[in-house]
């Protein structure tokens, strides 16, 4: 019996010395990760006050549906003022096409009339800035005329101050005079005297002869005070010829612009003008057309199906354009990321299925498709030198599950198991 038992414990020992020296098996990998949904950012392209939303939160949106509207008032200004330079521009090109007209013409010829008076003007007055500039005699001579006319407009001024005083008494005294005349009864008044009627016409015309001689006093005040100016430093007579000088040249050049401009117009558009104008026209209704395809950009649409996952304006907010007001989620399809350690990456590959378990439904398994490993590890220590540490490398594996009934949400744990 002693030895029947010592040849079973021998036995059982050869067994397990078999067992502990064979290779070990490899169990099935199990990795676990949240689900989550795609997400559509929805862009404002254009900025504006928000006029309107439609969706709220958790609302489901087709693709193509209106979600928001902005307030499209800056680009309808912009509009019309594109439109009002496209007729602006057609009408220019018309007018070159059917050449000068008469009244053009005669206005033309008005604007070189006029330059012309101009221009003969500063000459004159350049040359008076000359003469007083190179003959000193003259400058003491207009020095003294401009203070004699000085003299004599302030004693018109001081005048008519005299005779606006005696007006304002004679009309007080008129004013009274009435006053006391209408206190009689209607069949006792006698006739009123023309002074008494005439008395506030009479002060008020006085009032403007002082108005008329206190500006006529400032005036040749002002010349009178420029030419002792002058007379005490004659650099600014020197400054004031240059300048008169440089008045008279930018007249000359009007008045060669403006024959120019008559000339051209009697003979009529040339062709590279009318291809100007053409061009010109077309341009602007290019802008116009740019402007009004940029309407549909104001009413905001859902790129795609999807659920509402934020919405982040409100009516009555301003929204400056590249911001964005909603996001969407895509439920048909969400993704799971699990970490795979460095030892069994050989056993991932992408494109291949795997089974996905998901907390919610217990007896249910779902299909899964690898769509992506990553190129990196995750988790790496700074130093990697031995096997034992190699073991804690993990890589991403992005998978994919159809989920068309939408029974499956973002959020929800999942578990993939990898044979």
């Amino acid at each position: 019996m002693r030895i029947r038992g010592k040849l079973r414990a021998f036995l059982f020992s050869l067994l397990a010395f078999a067992i502990a020296c064979q290779p070990g098996i490899e169990r099935p990998l199990r990795a676990s990760g949240y689900l989550e949904a795609q997400t559509i950012d929805v862009i404002a392209v254009e900025g504006g006050r928000v006029l309107q939303v439609w969706v709220e939160e958790g609302e489901a949106v087709q693709a193509g549906q209106p979600l928001m509207e902005l307030d499209p008032a800056f680009l309808e200004a912009q509009i019309r003022m594109a439109e009002a330079q496209v007729a602006q521009a057609r009408a220019a090109l018309e007018a070159l096409e059917a050449g000068p007209r008469d009244e053009d013409v005669r206005e033309a010829m008005a604007l070189v009339d006029q330059a012309q008076a101009l221009r003969d003007g500063t000459y004159q007055a350049w040359q008076d800035a000359l003469v007083m500039w190179r003959e000193p005699q003259e400058l003491q001579i207009q020095r003294a005329v401009a203070a004699a006319q000085a003299r004599a407009a302030q004693a018109r001024l001081e005048q008519a101050v005299a005779m606006k005083e005696i007006a304002e008494i004679l009309k007080n005294r008129a004013e009274a005079a009435i006053r006391d005349w209408e206190q009689l009864p209607p069949n006792l008044r006698p006739p009123l005297p023309g002074e008494v009627r005439d008395a506030p016409y009479a002060y008020w015309a006085a009032w403007a002869e002082v108005n008329r001689a206190g500006a006529a006093y400032d005036g040749s005040r002002a010349l009178r005070d420029y030419l002792d100016a002058v007379v005490q430093d004659p650099l600014t007579l020197r400054i004031q010829v240059v300048e008169a000088e440089g008045r008279y040249r930018a007249a000359e050049a009007a008045l060669e612009a403006a024959r120019a401009r008559l000339v051209a117009l009697r003979a009529g558009a040339t062709r590279e003008q009318r291809e100007a104008a053409r061009a010109r026209l077309r341009q602007a209704e290019a802008a116009l057309e740019a402007l009004k395809a940029r309407r549909g950009r104001y009413t905001l649409q859902a790129p795609q199906d999807g659920i509402v996952a934020l919405r982040a304006v409100e009516p009555g907010e301003l929204v400056a354009p590249g911001t964005r007001v909603m996001q969407l989620m895509d439920l048909r399809i969400l993704m799971l990321t699990v970490y795979i350690p460095e030892t069994a990456l050989g056993r991932v590959r992408p494109g291949m299925n795997v089974p996905v378990m998901v907390e919610g439904f217990p007896d249910e398994r779902f299909e899964g498709l690898v769509t992506h490993i990553a190129e990196e590890a995750s988790f790496t220590p700074r130093q990697v030198q031995t096997q034992e540490e190699r073991v804690h490398l993990t890589f991403a594996a992005r998978i994919r599950l159809e989920n068309p009934e939408g029974r499956l949400k973002p959020g929800m744990p999942a578990d993939v198991e990898v044979p």
